[in-house]
């Protein structure tokens, strides 16, 4: 999909400020492909979101096993902050 094309080329904060302008449906779509495609990169962008951007809907739609795995690509600060 071309939008993953277009956020690969952004800095994390700002993947962080399109998934929090997008609407929840499509927030998690864009997410779940991000995710499958980028690991690292879907999780620095999460860790990236502010407290008031709840990135914990955006980890919702995650299973347990996936939750862990992008969690694992973060610093050990960066994983507590979520």
């Amino acid at each position: 999909a071309s939008y993953l094309a277009f956020l690969k080329q952004l800095r994390p904060a700002d993947i962080a400020y399109v998934l929090t302008n997008l609407k929840a449906r499509d927030r998690d779509t864009v997410f779940r492909q991000l995710f499958l495609e980028n690991l690292t990169l879907a999780a620095v962008a999460v860790s990236e979101m502010s407290a008031q951007d709840d990135p914990l809907d955006v980890l919702d739609e995650l299973d347990p096993e996936e939750i862990s795995s992008l969690l694992q690509e973060l610093p050990a600060d960066d994983a507590a902050h979520l």
